[in-house]
């Protein structure tokens, strides 16, 4: 719910409504029943706290083989609204020289509890458990920015971390935008760098502005009391961070596009 809704948000949309698809094993064993229980606990929080209407839903159970039941997914479809289609804003980076920025974080290892839930945690350890601590208030309070900026049109593109955490959110800005980005801000010591790079920790996301307004766009969170820090600047035709990443944009778009 909250995931969609900061989607929404990133394009200058208000969320205003979700549907669902609850999708589970057999709910007549309690490990399932419970899985079904605290899903629609959560999701039922996330709604009173964003003010949203379940308009619709359906539930799928009973999936299993003979390895077992699947993973709980429960699956959200949200609407918004957007008054203005020409403000709103894409993934992807726009013009060389932008100011690239983290909102929802103070720097780079703020904000960030563990790997919990990661797909770092699935691909590369084989794990999967936990799941990142969410903040209500921080995060309708980004949502809220977001959305205030985009009407200001201060934005050129907003991506929220998700899925592979930071590093992926401005891989994906990049590949989307075909633009590369040069993030000049020093990397944490090697204890916390997976972490920075690739927890999903929620309310935080990745947008580029324009010189011409970055100080502007700065004021404005400092005002509204919304956490930014400064990443670096669209730039080139690769994604470099410090020494340790140095990816050009074909080798990223051939990751991102041909993986199946």
């Amino acid at each position: 719910v909250i995931e969609a809704a900061r989607n929404i948000s990133c394009v200058g949309a208000t969320p205003l409504a979700i549907t669902d698809c609850l999708n589970f094993g057999n709910p007549e064993r309690p490990e399932i029943a419970y899985q079904l229980t605290e899903a629609i606990r959560g999701m039922a929080d996330a709604c009173r706290e964003l003010e949203l209407p379940v308009i619709s839903g359906n539930v799928s159970l009973y999936n299993e083989s003979q390895d077992g039941a699947i993973y709980p997914t429960p699956t959200v479809g949200m609407v918004g609204l957007l008054e203005d289609v020409e403000r709103r804003n894409g993934a992807g980076f726009v013009s060389e020289g932008d100011q690239i920025f983290l909102l929802g974080s103070e720097d780079l290892e703020s904000r960030i509890q563990d790997l919990g839930g990661s797909s770092y945690l699935s691909v590369i350890h084989g794990k999967i458990s936990g799941a990142p601590q969410l903040d209500f208030g921080l995060e309708k309070n980004v949502q809220g920015f977001i959305r205030e900026a985009s009407n200001k049109d201060l934005i050129n593109s907003a991506h929220d971390v998700s899925e592979g955490g930071l590093i992926v959110a401005i891989a994906e800005s990049c590949i989307i935008g075909n633009m590369g980005a040069s993030i000049s801000e020093p990397l944490p010591k090697e204890a916390s760098l997976d972490s920075c790079l690739f927890a999903e920790t929620p309310g935080r996301i990745v947008v580029s502005v324009s010189q011409t307004v970055a100080n502007e766009f700065k004021s404005l969170a400092m005002e509204s009391q919304i956490p930014i820090y400064s990443l670096g600047v669209v730039s080139g035709d690769k994604l470099k961070w410090a020494d340790i990443i140095d990816v050009s944009l074909e080798s990223l778009k051939g990751a991102w596009e041909e993986a199946l």
